[in-house]
């Protein structure tokens, strides 16, 4: 079994976090007529039970959602990075790589009702906003402010769409076979290298 049954977790609140924390997913899907799978790039919001997200109506996937519901793949990336032997008591320890993904399996649907339309860029932007707020103290920006012409604009040149989560599989390498005084030994090496984000995960997947 790969990952290791170790690396693989359940844990929704976990995995909920990573996507909050890490919004930008590795988008997949299957276009008619194509070898390969499409792959690009989209952040979403996650909001009772589903992902939403938006993007330009030249996507590949735009004109496949008018089409009908989408199956696609979505893989968020949380931080990762090298665990050098030095970070750990353990003698017996080997060079290493942490990383923290989650893929979500899910069916994609186009939204067409203008007001929803509104309604969840507003969403869409007060999320992302807040964030900043938050980190850096910045006045947020707010949908309200675009004159309607603008806004109505924008709406016209995206496509807004939710995903129905059909599964979801965390793949989660953040040290959990080692014992507490390894991994207080790691994440204190972490956060002096700069890697506060990654020190935090792997404190918040042992609990």
């Amino acid at each position: 079994m790969y990952p290791s049954q170790h690396y693989q977790s359940q844990n929704l609140s976990l995995l909920l976090h990573i996507i909050e924390q890490s919004p930008l997913a590795t988008l997949l899907f299957n276009q008619a007529g194509e070898q390969w799978p499409h792959i690009s790039h989209i952040p979403f919001i996650f909001d009772q039970g589903m992902l939403i997200g938006h993007i330009s109506r030249l996507h590949p996937l735009a004109n496949q959602l008018t089409q009908g519901d989408v199956e696609l793949k979505l893989i968020f990336n949380g931080p990762d990075g090298y665990i050098s032997p030095l970070y750990s008591p353990d003698a017996q320890t080997v060079p290493t790589w942490n990383y923290a993904k989650v893929v979500v399996t899910g069916q994609a649907s186009i939204v067409s009702d203008k007001t929803e339309q509104g309604a969840l860029m507003a969403q869409i932007s007060h999320h992302f906003e807040q964030q900043l707020h938050y980190q850096f103290s910045a006045e947020p920006w707010s949908i309200d402010t675009l004159p309607t012409k603008h806004l109505d604009a924008m709406i016209n040149a995206i496509s807004i769409f939710k995903v129905a989560i059909c599964r979801t599989e965390g793949n989660i390498k953040l040290s959990q076979n080692k014992p507490p005084l390894a991994i207080e030994a790691m994440t204190k090496h972490l956060k002096a290298h700069q890697q506060p984000d990654l020190a935090a995960l792997m404190n918040r997947a042992q609990s």
